[in-house]
């Protein structure tokens, strides 16, 4: 699920509210059945996370989790996600790029509900060791100049720079 860094319509109509608590509602239904499913071993963690992160931007959508809330929420859920995500790269199964990116989720977050986190410092050098990683791969023919660009773009979507200090006048 891509980030999200807007804000949900002020006041919806009373049928887009419906529509977006039924949304919830069945968001709520997937987490609940996800979960048990991750009990019996059918589904992983990672689906358990993604449809967490559902309920929380849909909780967002209905204006029961806004601001800062939301993002530390998400927040806690990336954070899990990265360390399983570092935990892979450790013993080999993704690359450290990977883990890096992962680990850039949550300081997004973090810096989008204002607190504390390094993202604004290690944004570029995680982008370009990511690229870097990307160009060796280009180089030794297993990925194309195209792909690689693709790739490079989509992480400076995924991972914008984020204003900080007093909003601009307008």
């Amino acid at each position: 699920m891509p980030p999200r860094t807007e804000a949900p319509p002020a006041a919806p109509s009373p049928a887009t509210r419906r529509i977006l608590e039924l949304v919830l509602e069945m968001r709520l239904e997937t987490l609940r059945i996800h979960r048990a499913l991750y009990g019996a071993g059918r589904v992983t963690q990672d689906a358990v996370d993604e449809a967490e992160l559902g309920v929380i931007d849909a909780r967002h959508d209905v204006a029961e989790l806004t601001g800062p809330a939301w993002h530390r929420a998400r927040a806690e859920v990336l954070a899990r996600r990265a360390e399983s995500v570092a935990s892979e790269a450790i013993v080999g199964h993704v690359p450290q790029d990977v883990a890096d990116l992962a680990m850039l989720d949550v300081a997004r977050e973090r810096a989008l509900a204002g607190d504390p986190s390094d993202y604004a410092t290690t944004r570029d050098a995680v982008l370009a060791r990511s690229a870097a990683r990307r160009r060796a791969l280009v180089d030794a023919g297993r990925l194309s100049e195209r792909e690689a660009l693709a790739a490079d773009l989509a992480n400076e979507g995924r991972f914008p720079r984020l204003r900080t200090g007093p909003p601009a006048p307008r």
